[in-house]
């Protein structure tokens, strides 16, 4: 049933879009949260992606970002409108706190030669588990793709984060990898069951290409001490 729907809209894809030249690495969903397992878990999740191009698409090689990730395509070369599983397993031994693990397709996309697939979770520690009552925050999301902007833009997302623990949780801090992005929390402690928002503001301004910046929350949440959250934009270089 999948394959069939994913085939279906690469074959409306193609269509509609005429001027598609070569292959081209998609997927309905590149980013998948396990939510919260014990350390020793193995996490396992099935990745689809598909050539939305016209011609044969190859995976050439699978990059993982850490040793502790396995990660297999059951198909390596895709025709155009073909789909296929892309297996992940990641061992939790020996981890703890907020984990984020990255897969890469190496494929013959001209456009995206290298294309992203993100597993992210949190591993509690056993001995955590039981020290009692403790703030928990939970983001809906934590990625935001602001599509082409132009050179110069400045652009802004809000996402929302919630206590859901038996705690109070603080936002102990605010990171930025880019003074040219901005955080701003709507507040900074929220009992348990309270939500708030923070703000991220991403300066474009002499920037150009597809560019991804993050911002870190440094919480009082023993198990997700730190939360990253990214964004992307692919800028265009502003005509005079």
């Amino acid at each position: 049933m999948i394959r069939s729907f994913l085939l279906l809209i690469a074959v409306t894809f193609i269509t509609a879009c005429g001027q598609v030249t070569g292959p081209r690495i998609s997927s309905p969903n590149n980013y998948y949260n396990y939510g919260e397992v014990k350390a020793g878990t193995d996490v396992e999740y099935r990745f689809i992606v598909a050539n939305s191009g016209d011609a044969m698409l190859t995976i050439n090689k699978v990059i993982t970002s850490c040793g502790c990730t396995a990660a297999e395509p059951e198909k390596k070369e895709l025709k155009p409108g073909e789909s296929t599983v892309v297996n992940v397993v990641f061992n939790t031994s020996g981890r703890e706190g907020t984990q984020t693990k990255y897969i890469s397709l190496a494929s013959n996309d001209a456009t995206q030669p290298q294309y992203r697939l993100t597993l992210t979770g949190s591993v509690l520690n056993p001995k955590t588990e039981e020290a009692g009552p403790r703030p928990l925050i939970k983001l809906d999301r934590t990625q935001y793709d602001f599509g082409v902007v132009t050179e110069g833009a400045v652009v802004d997302h809000t996402f929302e984060y919630r206590n859901e623990g038996a705690a109070d949780l603080q936002i102990v801090d605010v990171k930025s990898s880019c003074g040219c992005t901005v955080g701003e929390p709507s507040s900074r402690l929220l009992k348990p069951g309270e939500k708030a928002t923070i703000k991220v503001t991403f300066d474009t301004a002499n920037r150009f290409g597809r560019t991804s910046r993050t911002m870190t929350l440094v919480t009082n949440d023993p198990v997700n001490t730190y939360v990253t959250l990214s964004i992307y934009a692919e800028i265009l270089k502003k005509e005079n």
